[in-house]
């Protein structure tokens, strides 16, 4: 048991609280972001590597400093979420420790294959099914100890509501940071002082206003409603959860794991920038975005829809996608996008809520198939560096009245815009200080992103510091991911992990 002073002192500092949620908060609601860590017992102790106690006790002295992940997700009428925090009833979050009969150099050895580990070891689903009776954890933690204690694997999954990849990394390390000071013999009380802002107010005061219409896509994304998304936004949200885990038990998504090295990827680069009819200034995120995209495009081109859809569950998705899209002569490129640099009073008030909007590029999908050449890619890169940097004060503004407009707003991009096959979301952690998290005995080995949880979407995460790279987690058929670890420019650049 957990050491009573650090618990009790953390339900006594507990105020009661209400935390209002922002449409674009609504978004991303119904899912959890978690990440699984590996550590390297490279202490040369078996006994006092990563104690759980400690990591338990610094874990409740965190909290203090993020309350209301205590609190319980609630719905009010007109569709808008909010976390109560009740001092008398608080929904603590789980904290569980397990033993593992593997060595850790066999997980180690498996290029950290998910498979290898428990089927427990995720200790929430990917959705975040809540009722009244019975609220969702907020967050849940699993400590995971391998055999002989020769490495420690920390799950760590909170409420996608409540926090985006910026936030979770910042809570990660806060924790960590803590965890490290109290392992070295200092006091608690003599932490370095943080100063973290949830306040969805003050973030709403950052948002400049502006009169001008929305753009394109996110008239396209947002403005029409329709009756599938109504009805969607009627139901409640557990059942809204349901609906979509349901959706994704018989999706039939598979998950592979590449790195490519930054060498290949500049040297790609390079060759782009020299064949673009005009010089343009193109990032690797750039690079990246459109060799995932035409790889997507092409295997896409070449996999059957027949043989996709099996079972009754896959039939009965296929059938609601194409009843709410005629079959997309476009090919959809979605990137999640931080606002924080972008917008001025946000670099400064440490937000750790979620601060990101959605750009999509379309373009027409025979450009992304066929032969693939340098100026290929570079003709799809340029047109994501262009949206990309379309993400100016009036985009976020617009975007921001868009998710706040109605209550089936969060779900309109889902059911009215490109559906899979023709379609990509990738999220890129690269920024995000995933390998920075040391709890006092070094950094992780390896971060994971969830499992498979929708067809074609990626995880783009930097590689560990040793390597000089970057690791894509690809989500999408095992027909998909087949065809596209047979391009040739995907068998010379990306190396496959598992």
């Amino acid at each position: 048991m957990s050491d009573p002073s650090f618990l009790e002192k953390f339900v006594r500092s507990v105020r009661p609280q209400v935390l209002e949620l922002d449409g674009v908060d609504r978004v991303s609601a119904l899912i959890y972001i978690f990440f699984y860590y590996f550590y390297a017992n490279n202490s040369g102790s078996r006994v006092d590597f990563m104690p759980t106690q400690l990591l338990k006790d610094s874990f409740f002295k965190v909290l203090c400093e993020f309350p209301y992940l205590a609190g319980v997700l609630q719905r009010t009428d007109d569709g808008s979420l909010k976390v109560v925090v009740d001092m008398d009833n608080l929904n603590l979050p789980e904290f569980k420790e397990s033993h593992s009969d593997m060595h850790y150099d066999d997980i180690e050895a498996s290029g950290f294959s998910l498979s290898m580990l428990p089927k427990d070891a995720a200790t929430t689903g990917i959705f975040l099914i809540n009722d009244i009776k019975n609220p969702a954890k907020l967050a849940s933690i699993h400590i995971i100890r391998f055999r002989e204690n020769t490495g420690v694997m920390v799950f760590a999954s909170i409420s996608h509501a409540l926090m985006d990849g910026a936030g979770y990394c910042a809570f990660m390390n806060r924790w960590a940071e803590i965890c490290k000071h109290m392992a070295s013999g200092k006091k608690p009380s003599n932490l370095p002082l943080r100063s973290f802002s949830n306040d969805r107010n003050a973030m709403r005061q950052c948002i400049p206003r502006t009169r001008l219409p929305p753009g394109s896509l996110i008239e396209h994304s947002f403005i029409p409603g329709g009756i599938v998304s109504k009805f969607f936004a009627w139901l409640s949200s557990t059942t809204q959860a349901k609906v979509l885990a349901l959706l994704n038990k018989f999706g039939q998504v598979s998950h592979h794991c590449y790195f490519i090295s930054h060498q290949k990827l500049d040297a790609i680069r390079e060759s782009a920038i020299s064949a673009a009819p005009e010089k343009q200034r193109l990032s690797r995120n750039d690079i990246l975005m459109s060799l995932l995209s035409i790889a997507v495009a092409n295997s896409e081109n070449t996999v059957n829809d027949t043989e996709q859809s099996t079972g009754i569950f896959q039939c009965i998705k296929n059938s609601i996608s194409l009843a709410l899209t005629s079959k997309s002569k476009v090919f959809e490129s979605s990137m999640p996008i931080d606002i924080r640099s972008r917008i001025g009073g946000m670099k400064t008030m440490d937000y750790c809520g979620n601060a990101i909007v959605l750009q999509r590029v379309q373009n027409p999908i025979d450009m992304l198939q066929g032969s693939i050449t340098s100026e290929m890619i570079a003709k799809v890169a340029s047109t994501i560096r262009l949206a990309t940097d379309s993400v100016d004060h009036q985009y976020i503004s617009n975007y921001f009245k868009a998710v706040n407009a109605e209550p089936d707003c969060f779900i309109r991009a889902t059911f009215y815009g490109t559906a899979p096959p023709a379609k990509l979301i990738a999220s890129n952690h690269t920024r995000l200080a995933h390998y920075q998290i040391d709890f006092g005995w070094g950094i992780p080995a390896w971060a994971n992103p969830l499992e498979a949880a929708a067809p074609n979407l990626c995880y783009v995460l930097p590689a560990h510091p040793s390597k000089d790279g970057i690791v894509v987690h690809f989500m999408a058929s095992e027909e998909s991911l087949a065809q596209i670890q047979k391009l040739p420019i995907w068998q010379d650049t990306f190396e496959f992990i598992h």
